[in-house]
């Protein structure tokens, strides 16, 4: 795989003229867009615009209408007829993230993370037993590898989402309002541990209504309202010098 950590190395991510439709709506609408590697991308706006569909058609998750998607080098086909081998290695490059966890609650700690490795790379159980230990030590969870996740907190649950799609060593992730979910102090525990992701180099595409995490460690944030791209650039033009009316009424609705 092609480790992407430089950032502005090369386009992780481009979508270019990118719809998607449910039954006559059109959810996405030829949408164009990059994100180059080693980047982290915010994606905004209101709910029900189209932010966590992208997402999903970004990983195969969803069937996109009409367009092109590339992720690592790797073309999405429209309509569901991307190559089986193309699309596992883009969802083995970009981890997924969700807001409700998806742990298997029938495992373990250790054994949630160590399953992408044996069941989708073939590694060794004792391979995966090792980096599976490694990152639950990386997330601070450590002591409870031998747990079941029903018994965590969400902050803990989310954070062995992450180390799950971390064992998979992809090049990005793509994180779906991770965070909604969580109390104050478990979202800063979360954002502070993607902040640390940043910093190593990984590409990040985060759907979030946190602006306060967008404007401090996002290179770029990103309004999706309506399935079309209302703004892009960086933090401080878009939250402070925004050129669009529908950001700027959008922001004095979540931030005051």
């Amino acid at each position: 795989m092609d480790l992407i950590t430089s950032k502005g190395s090369r386009k992780a991510i481009e979508l270019r003229e990118v719809w998607c439709r449910r039954g006559q709506r059109s959810v996405i609408q030829g949408v164009n867009f990059s994100v180059a590697g080693g980047e982290t991308v915010a994606l905004i706006g209101p709910s029900g615009g189209g932010k966590s569909t992208l997402l999903r058609c970004l990983n195969g998750l969803t069937e996109f209408a009409s367009g092109e998607i590339s992720v690592c080098g790797r073309r999405l086909l429209p309509n569901g007829k991307t190559p089986f081998a193309d699309l596992r290695y883009v969802r083995t490059s970009l981890g997924m993230i969700f807001q409700d966890y998806r742990l298997f609650p029938h495992k373990s700690v250790l054994a949630n993370v160590m399953e992408g490795p044996i069941s989708v790379q073939g590694k060794t159980h004792d391979e995966a037993r090792a980096l599976a230990e490694g990152l639950i030590r990386r997330v601070g969870l450590a002591d409870f590898a031998g747990q079941s996740p029903g018994s965590l907190s969400g902050g803990q649950q989310q954070r062995v989402a992450i180390a799950r799609a971390l064992a998979m060593k992809p090049t990005g992730l793509l994180c779906d309002e991770i965070t909604a979910a969580l109390d104050p102090q478990l979202k800063s525990e979360v954002l502070g541990l993607l902040a640390q992701l940043r910093e190593e180099g990984l590409t990040i595409l985060m759907v979030t209504h946190e602006i306060g995490f967008a404007r401090k460690s996002a290179d770029r944030i990103v309004l999706l309202d309506g399935g079309k791209i209302i703004e892009d650039g960086p933090p401080e033009k878009v939250l402070n010098h925004s050129e669009s009316e529908r950001t700027r009424e959008f922001l004095q609705q979540v931030i005051g």
